[in-house]
């Protein structure tokens, strides 16, 4: 049975030294595919660097939780400032139920068509933080990205396995992700946006190895994987997460030996080519 492995990098538009890192994943490495912040510090930066490189597929990473919203007249989204309310406040507003589910539809609906208006065909939605899967967010997500015609969704249902065991003081937030992601998958097949099977990424934080991400890899389950990377190079100005881990990362998803093992066992691909069935 063919296997299908799409390797998508998050995070394009946050600043310049990650979309260079990312393109540079793609150009050198097994990185097929992008997640964009529509509303992103170098949103433009990433979009002169895709006019020059049409191979590279991408998808909206919905950001509900950093800078400003692209909609406008938002209430339960923004603080006093109009920006959004931050990783953490985003959550705490979600959980208490302060969140207008029409408001969000709104923000997604300006996120894609912002991306749409560019001339980006976009492949796939996932979110920054996966917060596309929490209550309110899914629904209301779901709906937006279906009527502006999108049809694949990423479900990061990770399966934790005996490779990520240095991780058990992060398998209860892992969970969580899952746990949500779980319920989330019906409701956007409800709206007919289909996802992989498999997906890697959240268990490999921070410890990205070549030997690290064979075992991931080997383990997988299901025709079609993907696994979400961030590459980059550091730029500590840009935030905690600018750091030299996403240079490890780049060097990882670039290694050519690493490239033909991947390529041994699996067909690289998009979300572009899910909804087919094959490359």
């Amino acid at each position: 049975m063919d296997r299908f492995l799409i390797v998508t990098a998050d995070d394009l538009g946050h600043d310049a030294e990650r979309n260079r890192g990312i393109f540079e994943a793609h150009r050198r490495g097994i990185v097929t595919s992008a997640s964009i912040l529509a509303n992103g510090p170098a949103f433009e930066d990433a979009m002169a660097r895709l006019g020059e490189t049409r191979s590279l597929f991408v998808g909206l990473h919905l950001n509900l939780s950093e800078w400003k919203p692209l909609a406008r007249g938002l209430s339960t989204l923004v603080g006093p400032d109009g920006f959004f309310l931050g990783k953490e406040g985003i959550r705490t507003a979600l959980k208490k139920g302060r969140v207008d589910p029409g408001e969000i539809r709104r923000e997604v609906e300006a996120q894609i068509a912002k991306l749409l208006d560019r001339g980006i065909p976009l492949t796939h939605l996932d979110g920054h933080q996966h917060v596309h899967v929490y209550p309110v967010v899914r629904e209301a997500a779901a709906e937006a990205a279906a009527r502006m015609g999108l049809c694949t969704v990423r479900i990061p249902a990770e399966r934790l396995g005996a490779h990520d065991a240095v991780l058990s003081d992060r398998r209860a937030k892992i969970r969580d992700y899952v746990r949500r992601a779980v319920e989330a998958r019906p409701i956007y097949r409800k709206y007919n946006l289909s996802s992989t099977g498999g997906f890697l990424g959240m268990a490999l934080s921070g410890r990205v190895s070549v030997e690290a991400l064979q075992a991931a890899l080997a383990a997988a389950r299901g025709a079609w994987v993907e696994l979400m990377t961030h590459p980059g190079y550091p730029d500590l100005a840009a935030g905690a997460f600018s750091n030299f881990e996403r240079e490890t990362e780049l060097e990882v998803l670039t290694d050519p030996s690493f490239g033909a093992w991947v390529r041994e066992r699996f067909r690289l691909t998009t979300y572009a080519d899910l909804v087919s069935g094959a490359p």
